[in-house]
């Protein structure tokens, strides 16, 4: 008698009787009612809050999205939207809750579609990528330009955001990559990648007795009134920086942008702190505003990539991430060393907040 042929692996002795298959198995054959455009045009629904501009967005029919979202409520058997006739829609709490799980789902999706099409090493396809406005100008130029020479089938969707709302996006599943500061490392599902360090240096105005010098200690700065850019996590960066050396904060003006801290700083209203790159933006109406060392051993933030914090990295954030280490390291100086997206976060430690440290 011939002897009988092995069973294939996973059908043994131990494996479940012909016919018996596990719980998740179970479900995966039971009939799945929803479907995939159902879950999008739910999620550009609720980022729009609006049918009609959703519509637009879709390239759908007003009446195509309206029926497929009340679809999905019957399926659901649960309310989604609140609809107010004159002003849009907006999310139930239920709503709230499930619009992540179908971001997640979509995601996913993606993320199939982009590994099947990365089996040939190219990173393809369309992804949205957040960045935080103060970075957007000096970063995203040269990103988008090697993105284009080196990956022409990917395409970048940009959302300029302050600092909060960098890692939100990445963790609510709106973007999969945000440029960002390190605030991003206390967000849950959220992971930070360092690329640089930046230095805070001082901008006077051109007559001011500092600018002959070109350096100064903090306290010396603080003798004259300051210039906030109450952006983001800035003003609280600004006023941890004077704390930080012990000393009284000297008169304050605020302001949001940028150019209004240049056009004060230039007129002699006051100094202001700045982490952008040095030598650049240093004019206004063509005046030079004198760019001031700080003498002191001050904490230097960091800046990188925020990804979700889950599995291996689809190659497009792969990609991305390598593209903005050789960015960031080109206009603000590389972290050493600097970390790749697809390395283990476990056992890694943070990287020091001081250049004397390392």
């Amino acid at each position: 008698m011939s002897e009988p042929e092995n069973p294939p692996a996973g059908c043994g002795a131990e494996s479940s009787p012909p016919g018996v298959l596990g719980a998740t198995a179970q479900a995966m054959l039971g009939r799945i009612d929803l479907s995939l455009p159902q879950l999008q045009y739910f999620v550009v629904a609720a980022d729009c809050g609006s049918v009609s501009a959703a519509a637009i967005r879709l390239h759908a029919s007003q009446s195509a999205v309206s029926s497929a979202i009340l679809r999905l409520e019957r399926q659901l058997q649960i309310q989604l939207f609140i609809r107010h006739h004159a002003r849009g829609i907006v999310l139930t709490e239920s709503g709230r809750r499930l619009v992540a799980d179908a971001r997640a789902i979509l995601r996913s999706v993606m993320d199939l579609q982009e590994r099947s099409r990365s089996l040939q090493g190219v990173p393809v396809g369309e992804t949205e990528i957040a960045c935080f406005t103060p970075l957007a100008s000096f970063v995203l130029p040269p990103i988008h330009q090697l993105v284009r020479e080196r990956y022409p089938g990917l395409m970048l969707n940009v959302r300029e955001v302050d600092g909060t709302a960098a890692a939100e996006s990445v963790r609510d599943g709106l973007c999969e990559l945000a440029l960002t500061f390190d605030s991003a490392r206390t967000s849950q599902g959220v992971r930070f990648i360092p690329l640089s360090r930046l230095r805070p240096y001082a901008l006077v105005a051109p007559d001011d007795p500092l600018a002959a010098v070109g350096q100064a200690s903090l306290g010396e700065l603080c003798e004259r009134p300051l210039i906030i850019l109450d952006y983001g996590d800035g003003a609280g960066f600004v006023r941890g920086l004077i704390s930080s050396q012990h000393l009284n904060p000297p008169r304050t003006t605020t302001t949001s942008t940028f150019e209004t801290m240049r056009g004060l700083v230039a007129a002699g209203v006051g100094f202001g702190i700045v982490n952008q790159p040095a030598g650049t933006r240093l004019l206004h109406e063509g005046v030079a505003l004198a760019q001031v060392e700080i003498v002191d051993r001050l904490p230097m933030p960091a800046i990188g990539v925020a990804i979700p914090d889950r599995g291996r990295p689809t190659r497009r954030v792969e990609a991305l991430t390598e593209i903005c280490a050789e960015v960031f390291g080109a206009v603000y100086g590389q972290c050493d060393p600097p970390e790749s997206a697809g390395a283990s976060t476990r056992g890694a430690q943070a990287s020091p907040t001081h250049p004397d440290e390392n």
